[in-house]
């Protein structure tokens, strides 16, 4: 506040860096609205005084953008980010770190708000400067990639995200330590685009590969292994192999079921997945009481017409038919 406070005859180069050092403080701690406060004051007394091309004005413009960002104004950051990128375009060449860091941020603001055509152009250029100025294994180019990659999959392009995918891969696999976060991260990418495009073999080796590690080297409670018993069990599902899948699905549950509030989220979805699946190994009684489960709560959290809550009693309702259909064969039917 005393910062910000400052009469404008003090505010100077020095007291301007001070109060950018505040705001990226914050930011960094997650407070974006005091970052916002400094950084917008930094940028409101360089545009008073400083031509529009400048780079001090154009940084501040980029990290003003980056805070409103983050507090949701995603059209705001966009427009700044757009001026930025248009002066950098015409004052820098073409591979300055400057101009593709625009560029990418840019991307993900676009892509936030939807823009996937123009995100994947930007990742492209990007991608293409990178390409032609950095080593295959660089780490700014493994990102641009995945960057990419990630669009791609969104869009429906599933065989030039695998082609991505793959490369990313490739080199994270022989460059980082089998347990790496980012090759953890290559293997389930490439997983989920195998598994969208169908081939589930592929897709569970990779997921069978992502499990085995984490579950060696985080705590059983940890959500990065949850996940990876999820996409595995999944994968299973879609392979056939019910009873391998009922039994990740069961440890998913066990675990959400002590560390989660009984209406979370993610431990419905570990009921209703379980459910799922028991059902399909015939287990009516064991589904309907899972879905029952999650109709209790969703029906006292949920509106009545959301979404969820009509498939919550959707999955009941099947269960049901399907429990009766046993228990009373239809006539003519063998007795």
């Amino acid at each position: 506040t005393y910062l910000l406070a400052r009469p404008a005859a003090e505010q100077d180069a020095a007291w301007l860096a001070l109060l950018e050092s505040a705001g990226f403080a914050a930011y960094e701690a997650q407070d974006a609205r005091t970052a916002n406060s400094a950084l917008r004051r930094v940028y409101e007394v360089r545009s008073a005084a400083l031509p529009d091309d400048h780079p001090d004005l154009q940084a501040a413009q980029g990290n003003l953008a980056l805070t409103i960002k983050k507090l949701g104004d995603l059209s705001g950051a966009r427009a700044l980010e757009e001026q930025v990128l248009a002066i950098r375009s015409r004052t820098l060449p073409d591979d300055h770190p400057d101009l593709q860091r625009t560029q990418q941020n840019l991307a993900v603001t676009i892509k936030m708000l939807g823009d996937l055509a123009g995100a994947r152009a930007l990742e492209e250029q990007v991608l293409a400067v990178f390409s032609h100025t950095l080593p295959d294994d660089h780490p700014d180019l493994q990102a641009a990639r995945q960057n990419l990659a990630g669009t791609l999959y969104m869009l429906g392009d599933l065989t030039g995200a695998r082609a991505l995918d793959e490369q990313v891969l490739a080199v994270r696999s022989r460059t980082l330590p089998d347990d790496h976060p980012d090759l953890q991260a290559a293997r389930q990418n490439l997983a989920a685009t195998l598994y969208t495009l169908g081939d589930l073999a592929g897709a569970r080796a990779l997921n069978e590969k992502v499990l085995a590690v984490q579950s060696r080297t985080l705590p059983d409670d940890h959500p990065d292994l949850q996940k990876a018993r999820q996409s595995l069990a999944a994968t299973m599902r879609g392979l056939g192999d019910m009873a391998g899948a009922r039994a990740l699905y069961e440890k998913v549950l066990a675990v959400r079921s002590r560390t989660l509030p009984d209406d979370h989220p993610s431990l419905l979805r570990a009921r209703q997945n379980l459910a799922v699946t028991i059902r399909e190994l015939g287990d009516m009684p064991g589904a309907r009481a899972l879905e029952e489960q999650v109709l209790a709560v969703q029906s006292r959290t949920l509106p009545d017409d959301h979404p969820d809550l009509q498939a919550a009693r959707q999955n009941l309702a099947v269960t049901i038919v399907n429990q009766l259909a046993r228990a009373s064969p239809l006539p003519g039917g063998e007795g």
